[in-house]
């Protein structure tokens, strides 16, 4: 492969990569390093997105307008929001066994794992 004069742009947190080049092959050649790499029976495979529309850690980033991206993390609130009313339930509920109205209780929470056993 003939190297490029420009450069190559990697975002990388813990097991998530964004790359991006201005050619194609330039990233096609560094997903195939990554496969060759990680790709093994005790490991996960890596998996690939291409578009113009990511969702790179929760945050939303869409390109599909020329020369800007769009940024939102609307769907991550949305789904932190949900995650905290799950919460506000066992708030409820450690209350009431504080008060005495319950003796014991098994909550799984989707917030945590594993499941949270309260007595």
């Amino acid at each position: 492969m003939d190297p490029s004069p420009s450069s190559s742009t990697v975002t990388w947190h813990v097991d998530d990569l964004k790359v991006s080049h201005i050619e194609l092959r330039v990233n096609d050649a560094f997903i195939e390093h990554f496969k060759h790499l990680y790709n093994r029976d005790s490991l996960k495979s890596v998996t690939v997105t291409r578009g113009k529309i990511h969702d790179y850690l929760g945050i939303n980033l869409d390109y599909t307008h020329d020369g800007s991206v769009r940024i939102s993390m609307i769907k991550y609130v949305d789904k932190t929001f949900k995650q905290l009313s799950h919460f506000s339930q066992l708030v409820s509920v450690l209350l009431m066994m504080m008060t005495g109205t319950s003796s014991s209780v098994c909550i799984k929470i989707p917030l945590w794992q594993p499941d949270v056993t309260a007595t």
